[in-house]
């Protein structure tokens, strides 16, 4: 919301009250950045908010009536990498490089997860690694079993 509300320079709900042109002119700029859905995402929660002012009587009517509803459809198809590009990956990597990049395909952890690791988050025993919530993206620390030899290759 704060992302909004700095950019319509909103400093009560009335402010709001002429907000669509303001609200699409931005959410286009928004979109040249980031994928429809993150924008659908964005613009929902500004469109709850005016409609929880709208209940509360703070808006006489929700300013964001009419609004088109933005293009969700993913942009860019992903897949899986195959065994065979996997192999490929891997024998031209560098050695430290291979090692994140094994570690990635083994647990599915994104790059600022990989990158926040430390010792301490391996027991090689058990072959886990513990992500801590504050650098997990869904913010939920988890324990991810490893394979053993990858265990082994981390320590």
């Amino acid at each position: 919301m704060a992302w909004w509300l700095e950019r319509l320079h909103v400093d009560t709900a009335a402010d709001l009250d002429d907000s669509l042109a303001r609200v699409e002119k931005l959410a286009r700029e928004y979109t040249a950045t980031h994928a429809g859905k993150t924008t659908s995402q964005q613009v929902g929660t500004l469109h709850a908010f005016c409609g929880w002012c709208v209940r509360r009587r703070f808006l006489k009517q929700h300013p964001l009536t009419g609004m088109a509803p933005f293009n969700t459809e993913a942009e860019t198809r992903r897949r899986a990498l195959t065994p065979d590009e996997i192999g490929r990956l891997l024998a031209v990597s560098p050695p430290d490089y291979r090692l994140t990049f094994e570690t990635a395909l083994c647990t599915g952890l994104r790059k600022r997860e990989l990158r926040l690791l430390q010792r301490g988050n391996l027991d090689a025993d058990a072959a886990t690694l513990h992500v801590d919530a504050a650098t997990a993206k869904n913010r939920n620390a988890e324990t991810l079993p490893v394979p053993p030899w990858l265990a082994d290759s981390l320590r």
